[in-house]
């Protein structure tokens, strides 16, 4: 692969993942707030998951895994992001046996909360909260090959980002049927 290409497909994939989680967000067109009652239990649930126990982050109720309710970000306090992001880097400090237990756990609290949720984009920005779960990522996964059979190359691009399937062929087609690859030269 010229190198030049690889650098763009990796730069667009980038940005558009930055992109992805605000543009398929269930709480999308809200700021995120420091709702206090919230994220009482929030924290604690997250404090019990980085000691290896998942039961308090399967009491919470699912509406808060789409609630636009932000904590502030491990390398930049003055940033701060939804509360789900915080799941995936908790989750990788666990031993091999407390991450099977805390996916499986992300794996039972998506599949409740998208129950009732339609086939597709609904269920992709359900998922977008519930990641590293493997149903979720499974899920973000058959939205990536939907959009791309459906044209919608952007998207395709910035669900395989996130799912961290970003290297095959068809990444290469999408960005530059997307627009986002180099200029073809048609001499």
């Amino acid at each position: 692969m010229d190198l030049r290409l690889g650098l763009i497909v990796v730069v667009a994939s980038q940005s558009l993942a930055a992109a992805l989680p605000a543009a398929l967000s269930s709480a999308e067109g809200h700021p995120l707030l420091d709702r206090s009652a919230e994220r009482e239990p929030i924290i604690q649930a997250l404090i019990a998951l980085v000691h290896g126990e998942t039961q308090r982050l399967e009491d919470l109720p699912s509406t808060l895994f789409a609630a636009p309710t932000g904590l502030p970000d491990e390398g930049d306090p003055a940033l701060v992001r939804r509360w789900p992001s915080a799941l995936a880097p908790a989750i990788a400090r666990l031993p091999a046996a407390g991450r099977e237990r805390a996916i499986a756990a992300l794996d039972r609290l998506y599949r409740s909360a998208a129950r009732d949720a339609d086939v597709g984009e609904a269920r992709a920005r359900i998922a977008l909260d519930f990641i590293p779960g493997r149903a979720a990522l499974a899920e973000l996964a058959a939205e990536a090959d939907r959009s791309f059979d459906r044209g919608r190359f952007q998207r395709f691009l910035a669900l395989t980002a996130v799912v961290g399937a970003d290297g095959d062929a068809r990444n290469r087609v999408a960005a530059l049927l997307s627009g986002c690859g180099p200029d073809v030269d048609p001499t």
